[in-house]
C-alpha cells in the first residue's frame, strides 16, 4: 500500500525516520502530522485555593496500560529509592492491566517495597481530565511509544513532564524547560530526573506547566492538525 499511495502520513517522527531509513524510495512521500489534543477539554487547574504546603506529597500521575512496555516495575523501584531518600510522594496510575500476570507482578512489587501507601493503581478513568488537573507532574516511563497522546493531554492540562528519552518524547520535552527526560533502562537516570524536578522551587514547577500549556496550544491544537492536513493535500493535489 505504501508503494501505491500518493503520500504517507505518520503520527510520529520516529515512524517517519524508520520509513525513510528502511525504504529509500518512499522518502519524498512521507509526512508527519502528530495527533491533536482537545485543548478546550484538557485544561489547567485554575483553582487558586488548592495551595501546596511543605508536608503535601508531590502528586505524580501516570496514565498508561499496566504492561511490560510501560516499564512499571522499574518505575516502582525508582519510587522506592526516592521514598528512601526522604521524598514525600503520592503516585496514582490509571490504566487497564495489559496482562493479569504482569499486573499481579506490579502489585506484588508494591507490597514487597512497602509502597502500598504511596502507589495506587486504578482502572482507566472516563474523567481523566480531572486527574490531570489535580496532579503536579505526569510521568510516562515507557520502553517504547508511538506518539504519546497522554503527554499531549498532560501538557494541555498544564503539567510538567517526566518521561523516557524514546520515540517522539525528545521532540516534545526540552530538558529542564518543560520537564526532564531519562533512559528508561537506567535506574540512576530515572532517579536523577525525578530528583531534579523535586528540588525545583514550586514557582519553577508552575512555570514548566505554563510553558507546556503554551506548547500544546501551538503544536497540538485541532486547528494546527487540520492546517497540516490541508497543507499536504494542497501540495500533492493542487497545481
Amino acid at each position: 500500500l505504501y508503494r501505491w499511495s500518493d503520500c504517507i502520513i505518520t503520527n510520529s517522527y520516529a515512524e517517519n525516520r524508520f520509513i525513510k531509513t528502511h525504504f529509500q524510495s518512499l522518502i519524498d512521500k512521507v509526512y508527519t502530522i502528530t495527533n491533536f489534543v482537545d485543548t478546550d477539554f484538557f485544561t489547567p487547574n485554575t483553582n487558586s485555593e488548592l495551595l501546596k504546603t511543605e508536608i503535601t506529597p508531590l502528586h505524580i500521575l501516570c496514565v498508561a496500560r499496566i504492561g511490560i512496555e510501560k516499564n512499571v516495575l522499574y518505575f516502582l523501584e525508582t519510587i522506592d529509592e526516592l521514598v528512601k531518600k526522604g521524598h514525600n510522594l503520592q503516585v496514582d496510575w490509571f490504566g487497564h492491566p495489559g496482562s493479569k500476570d504482569y499486573y499481579h507482578s506490579c502489585l506484588q512489587k508494591c507490597s514487597k517495597l512497602n509502597l502500598n501507601e504511596v502507589v495506587h493503581f486504578h482502572e482507566a478513568s472516563s474523567h481523566i481530565q480531572e486527574e490531570y488537573r489535580h496532579a503536579d507532574v505526569l510521568c510516562l516511563p515507557s520502553l517504547y511509544e508511538g506518539f504519546p497522546n497522554v503527554i499531549g493531554e498532560a501538557m494541555a492540562s498544564g503539567l510538567p513532564i517526566l518521561c523516557s528519552r524514546i520515540s517522539d518524547n525528545a521532540h516534545i520535552v526540552s530538558e529542564g524547560i518543560n520537564g526532564f527526560l531519562f533512559n528508561p533502562h537506567s535506574l540512576n537516570e530515572m532517579i536523577d530526573a525525578f530528583t531534579q524536578f523535586i528540588k525545583l522551587p514550586s514557582n519553577e514547577k508552575k512555570e514548566m506547566g505554563k510553558r507546556n500549556r503554551e506548547v500544546a496550544l501551538k503544536k497540538f491544537s485541532k486547528e494546527k492538525f487540520i492546517h497540516e492536513y490541508k497543507r499536504v493535500i494542497q501540495k500533492i493535489y493542487i497545481p
